[in-house]
């Protein structure tokens, strides 16, 4: 997973990238034209350039992916002022082109004809297998802490695109935002929005100790747990032990989670780590070769539906070179130059209800 904070900048009509500063960006995003110019070069660059980073990784490793991008709108939209739901969809479409996995995708049905709502597709098993989406990249987004509810905005915009037979034109699935019991979507009051959100983001500590799980899986709705090293007992926010961060992926696999995020680092073993969603864990969690053997498995024909998730890597202010070599999927994890304060973690596989496969996908807050 990518992570990128975005600010809409009225007066330019760019979104910039940053974690706290709304009029610049602060990022390790590089304006490239070819996948070798990705580890050099220029820095701190606008939401823009960070796509078509992506869109260049992609092509150099077209096996690769899906990649899944969480969008923080720190800010909300613009509407008002040119820079809303309809601008954003342009711009990922300008930057992305065909490689995003759209709303509209998951609806499609195989034998033609398409799903009511994309609640409708995700519990009747409409995700696209593994192997469909190599090369792809599916797009989230949250509200940040200045905003006032663009995870509504967007609802009402995949909602009313869906209305008049526009709903090819969304390229973002907004996101419920934090977690409580029982369905999240009831907290919103217009019931028409409600069905567009299949994709839940919220506190992995919350999730573990108060709620139950079980539907996010048996909807196959994707569920992000952040702040994993939170988690009682705490480990290291930057630095657990391989066998402390395998048992506590572990852990949350075993709580239905889908996508498993916290600011751990120098674990590149865990890009091959595959776990089943919604399995206990193993008694031992070291494997007789050591916590990360034994744990790679083709992803080939798993499905995105039961998604499956690995365990998070991070690197967090770093200002020389990654300790680690570079790893795909993720370009930004050896780019030579590292910004203040940026984190990368590794999180999802795919798969059946029992066989599973993981791909570590990192994540990139860029602060």
């Amino acid at each position: 997973m990518i992570e990128l904070d975005t600010w809409p900048d009225t007066t330019t009509k760019q979104w910039r990238v940053s974690h706290s500063d709304p009029h610049r960006n602060v990022n390790n995003c590089t304006p490239a034209t070819t996948p070798a110019q990705l580890y050099s070069g220029s820095t701190h660059s606008n939401l823009e350039t960070c796509l078509d980073d992506v869109r260049i990784w992609l092509r150099a490793h077209p096996g690769a992916g899906p990649l899944v991008v969480k969008l923080e709108l720190k800010a909300g939209f613009a509407t008002g002022r040119g820079m809303g739901p309809s601008q954003l969809d342009a711009l990922i479409v300008a930057h992305l082109g065909a490689t995003v996995f759209r709303p509209a995708d998951l609806l499609a049905k195989p034998a033609g004809g398409s799903y009511a709502t994309a609640a409708d597709a995700a519990r009747a098993g409409n995700w696209p297998t593994r192997s469909e989406l190599a090369g792809r990249v599916l797009l989230y987004a949250i509200p940040g802490a200045h905003t006032r509810h663009p995870d509504i905005e967007l609802g009402r915009h995949l909602r009313d695109l869906a209305a008049t037979d526009n709903i090819g034109r969304a390229q973002v699935f907004p996101a419920v935002h934090g977690a409580t019991a029982g369905d999240p979507r009831t907290a919103y009051k217009d019931t028409a929005i409600r069905p567009w959100f299949v994709v839940f983001d919220g506190d992995a500590t919350t999730y573990l100790d108060h709620l139950n799980t079980t539907w996010y899986d048996t909807n196959h709705y994707l569920l992000t747990m952040t702040d994993a090293h939170k988690v009682t007992p705490a480990i290291s926010t930057t630095r657990p032990t391989p066998t402390q961060a395998l048992a506590r992926t572990q852990q949350l696999a075993a709580a239905h989670a889908t996508i498993v995020s916290s600011d751990w680092r120098q674990l590149p073993d865990a890009q091959s780590l595959a776990l089943p969603r919604g399995h206990p864990p193993p008694a031992t969690v070291t494997p007789p070769n050591g916590p990360w053997a034994g744990t790679a498995k083709s992803p080939a024909d798993l499905t995105i539906k039961e998604m499956r998730l690995t365990t998070a890597t991070a690197v967090e202010n770093e200002q020389a070179k990654p300790p680690y070599a570079c790893h795909p999927p993720m370009w930004t994890a050896c780019k030579k130059r590292y910004t203040q304060n940026q984190r990368t973690s590794a999180p999802a596989s795919y798969g059946p209800a029992h066989q599973t496969a993981a791909r570590t996908i990192r994540r990139v807050r860029c602060r």
